[in-house]
């Protein structure tokens, strides 16, 4: 049989696509190029600037160094007497060589080209070298501006009229003391070569470059002229002139106070990319330029790569949208022989699923007559296939469940699907319970309606023994809490036992010594005396520890009241308290920052005042007791510390400080009845806290509680409870 054939459409949507690739391809190289362009550019003008600064600096520094050497010769009061006494027409003998000597030492230290030494009314007196030439006029007005200002002179770079040669000169003025005036007796003037060293640290460039160049200028009038020698002209120092209004020419924008980073033309009419300065204290301006060709000639190959890849990826772009379409042509066909081999295949895996499946499966016309159903139906119901074939759904149904069988399809219908339980009924008239999936099918353009029936009698089953077991565990527990009712009635008889039946022997105890201590006193000696101290000792101890018992049981049932505690003003108000209890002794008492918590504010100060009584017990054999209180906040904690330079204790006995009527000291030694830490303990752990300690002997002893940041505990108090503190 032969295949059919589909007509071949042209694939619009891959060619859109393969444009939109070859659009996105060439923007991306484009843009790639752009950012690479101006990446190159911006770092060779980082460059330039850092070039222009350093260049700057050099020569700031250079010149600062030659102005402190002048000013070191104007200062030397001694070679200005002696150029005084020489220029005064009666010279000492062998002064003239002296001086010479001292001026020829100067040009060969500082390798000047020439030392002149001028009298005050401009006559050259000495030279050197002899054979120098004479002053110019532009020396002559500046051997003028330093004997009128008395100060150190630094000329701009100028050119000689006789010799034509470029120079700078720096002239120091010797002066002498004339009663309390300072008078000038002459002038040095030193002469610079600025091809020696100005002109190459200006035109040094610290990296390999064909056309980059340093360019020094200053402005005369409406006109910018150079300084320096030019990589690219020769003769150029004070000769090349441009306009000051050029546009983009370097020289004329840095001329006219522009600085920074700068794009133009420079004097040889190509386009450059550089920066420009000023040098401090000068008329001179910087420029620091190279040529645009120069910076994007490594871009050259760049591009050459990027289109490439460019094309490249245009031409992969286009073989992948073919063999897309071809591809497309052959999973289009691979589909349709898929999908009829599916077909078959699924509809032997529905037939097999529904013969076989653990769950009963029925189908069922309009009328709700059964047309279909699985193995697993047939050896439920117990009705052979061709009689369960004739049955409809209600005859499955238990009689009680019959009338609601209508309802339960309309809803399935309604909400495209229902789940119910029900029970089913067998041939041989025995029910069992099942869950039903029941929905609305189309096959062939008829409707049928599709039961899937699950056997749940043995979850019904995994459901009554967990009733009876609840039952039973609800039984145990109203048992157990009779039991602890009475429990709790048993606690409360003893509390008042203890309350009542004991202090009344010990009141009795302390009363009765305390009336032979003041009636018989002058009968009893001293052992007898000591004895009735020990009695009343005792059961003012024993009186404490009931106290300390009931205090510590009623703990257990007291109700939480959880409000805002603000522990540092708490932990003041305690402190100011004990303080006040002991006025003669020496505390140092610290109380930091802590933060606030949540909790019952009474159970919260008890604990306060527990630990600070101990941090005061402890110390008292101190000369100066050191206290400090404090905490921090350590999620989903806030942490409190009282910390003591008291007795301590041993770390190896640490697990016993919060036992009741644990004491690691002696009675005779600190007075109590171990049950102070133990009501710590109790109260920190009703909030949800924990307790514990650090300590060494005889070096102080820290203890730490911490409650939860978030505690939002209610506890309600049990029916009945007695008094801490009863009468």
């Amino acid at each position: 049989m032969a295949s059919p054939s589909y007509p071949r459409k042209i694939p619009w949507h891959l060619i859109i696509i393969f444009c939109l690739l070859s659009l996105g391809i060439a923007l991306t190289g484009y843009f790639y190029y752009e950012r690479q362009q101006s990446l190159l550019k911006q770092a060779k003008q980082e460059e330039l600037a850092a070039i222009v600064d350093l260049k700057i600096e050099q020569i700031v520094a250079w010149r600062d160094e030659k102005i402190a050497d002048a000013t070191t010769f104007m200062e030397d009061r001694f070679l200005a007497e002696r150029v005084n006494e020489w220029l005064s027409g009666n010279p000492a003998p062998g002064l003239r060589e002296e001086i010479l000597h001292r001026l020829e030492g100067l040009k060969s230290a500082y390798q000047f080209i020439g030392v002149f030494l001028i009298d005050i009314h401009g006559e050259v007196r000495a030279a050197i070298p002899p054979e120098s030439a004479p002053l110019c006029s532009v020396s002559k007005s500046l051997v003028n501006e330093a004997l009128r200002t008395k100060r150190v002179v630094f000329s701009d770079l100028y050119r000689d009229e006789q010799t034509w040669e470029v120079h700078l000169s720096i002239l120091s003025p010797l002066l002498v003391h004339r009663g309390p005036d300072l008078v000038t007796v002459g002038v040095i003037l030193i002469r610079i070569d600025p091809y020696q060293f100005l002109y190459p640290l200006a035109q040094s460039w610290p990296a390999p470059s064909q056309s980059a160049e340093i360019v020094l200028v200053r402005r005369e009038g409406d006109e910018v002229i150079y300084l320096n020698e030019l990589r690219h002209q020769k003769n150029a120092p004070l000769t090349l002139r441009r306009s000051l209004n050029e546009p983009g020419l370097p020289a004329a924008l840095a001329a006219r106070g522009r600085q920074g980073i700068f794009e133009g033309i420079d004097y040889r009419g190509v386009p450059v990319v550089g920066a420009l300065g000023q040098v401090p204290e000068t008329p001179w301006f910087f420029v620091g330029k190279i040529d645009t060709q120069e910076i994007y000639a490594p871009l050259q190959e760049r591009v050459r790569i990027i289109l490439s890849v460019v094309l490249l990826l245009i031409v992969g772009s286009g073989i992948s949208v073919i063999l897309a379409w071809r591809n497309q042509q052959a999973r289009f066909y691979q589909q349709q022989y898929e999908m009829e081999r599916e077909g078959r295949v699924l509809s032997q895996r529905y037939e097999y699923l529904t013969r076989y499946a653990n769950d009963i499966i029925l189908a069922a016309d309009a009328e709700m007559r059964i047309v279909e159903a699985n193995d697993r139906a047939v050896a439920s119901y117990g009705y052979p296939r061709e009689e369960l074939l004739g049955l409809r759904l209600t005859d499955l149904h238990s009689p009680e469940e019959r009338d609601l069988l209508a309802d339960r399809m309309r809803q399935a219908v309604a909400q495209e699907g229902l789940v119910f339980e029900a029970r089913q009924l067998r041939k041989d008239g025995a029910t069992f319970p099942v869950e039903i999936s029941s929905r609305l099918l189309e096959v062939g353009g008829e409707q049928f309606y599709q039961k899937i029936i699950r056997d749940i009698s043995e979850r019904k089953q995994a459901e009554e023994e967990i009733r009876q077991l609840n039952e039973e565990l609800e039984e145990r527990v109203r048992q157990r809490t009779a039991q602890l009712e009475a429990a709790v009635r048993e606690l409360e008889a003893f509390s008042y036992s203890i309350s009542h039946d004991l202090r009344a022997p010990l009141r009795a105890m302390a009363g009765f010594s305390r009336m032979v201590q003041e009636e018989y006193a002058a009968s009893l000696d001293a052992e007898g005396r000591r004895l009735l101290q020990v009695i009343q000792s005792n059961a003012q101890l024993m009186g404490q520890l009931i106290d300390d018992l009931l205090a510590f049981s009623w703990l257990g049932r007291q109700e939480l009241k959880i409000e805002a505690i603000y522990l540092e003003d708490m932990a003041r108000q305690v402190a100011g308290e004990l303080k006040g209890q002991a006025p003669n002794r020496q505390v140092d008492l610290t109380i930091k920052t802590m933060p606030a918590a949540k909790g019952d504010s009474s159970m919260i100060k008890q604990v306060l005042v527990n630990l600070l009584s101990n941090a005061f017990k402890f110390t008292r054999f101190k000369e100066t007791a050191v206290i400090e209180v404090g905490g921090w906040v350590e999620d989903p904690e806030n942490i409190y510390y009282i910390k003591d330079n008291g007795a301590g204790f041993n770390m190896e006995y640490a697990g016993k400080l919060f036992g009741v009527f644990q004491r690691l000291h002696r009675s005779d030694e600190f007075e109590g009845t171990g049950v102070g830490l133990a009501i710590v303990q109790r109260i920190v752990q009703r909030h949800g806290g924990r307790v514990w300690a650090q300590g060494k002997p005889q070096e102080g002893a820290t203890f730490y509680f911490a409650l939860p940041t978030n505690l939002s505990l209610v506890e309600h108090p049990p029916k009945s409870f007695i008094s801490p503190n009863p009468a």
